[in-house]
């Protein structure tokens, strides 16, 4: 595969996720049927990302600085369409079937992930070398 089919391929792909995840959104927040408490969520991370405190800041970490802001976003696009039905969320999907649910597979598996290591963190933060939270 030559460089220039393959930043075609990138670029179609990057074109693809980006505008199906974007109508997908809008469409899920204009549509009634959706809790509105998945709606704040997805509200509450998009100040974030406009409001110059980060828990991170960019400014002092260049390169690790933009993590709590795709944390943010990612937990509240997970919880977005864990809060929606599905039939709701595929109404508003203009890609193919398949990958919305690979996006919601996706989503989920990372969320499991870093709540994973968020708790082991915690663990080792507060003391308990085993990994596991101390119920004491």
């Amino acid at each position: 595969m030559s460089g220039a089919t393959m930043t075609q391929g990138i670029t179609g792909n990057l074109l693809y996720w980006t505008s199906n995840l974007a109508r997908l959104t809008i469409g899920i927040l204009r549509d009634p049927n959706v809790p509105s408490r998945a709606k704040w969520r997805l509200a509450f991370a998009g100040v974030y990302l406009v409001i110059p405190i980060d828990l991170v800041p960019e400014k002092w970490f260049t390169h690790i600085g933009y993590i709590d802001d795709a944390l943010v976003l990612l937990t509240a696009l997970r919880s977005l369409l864990a809060d929606t039905d599905e039939e709701i969320a595929q109404r508003h999907w203009d890609g193919r079937p398949r990958d919305l649910q690979r996006l919601r597979s996706a989503l989920i598996r990372w969320d499991d992930k870093v709540r994973l290591t968020l708790r082991n963190l915690i663990a080792r933060l507060i003391g308990n070398g085993s990994g596991e939270m101390s119920t004491a």
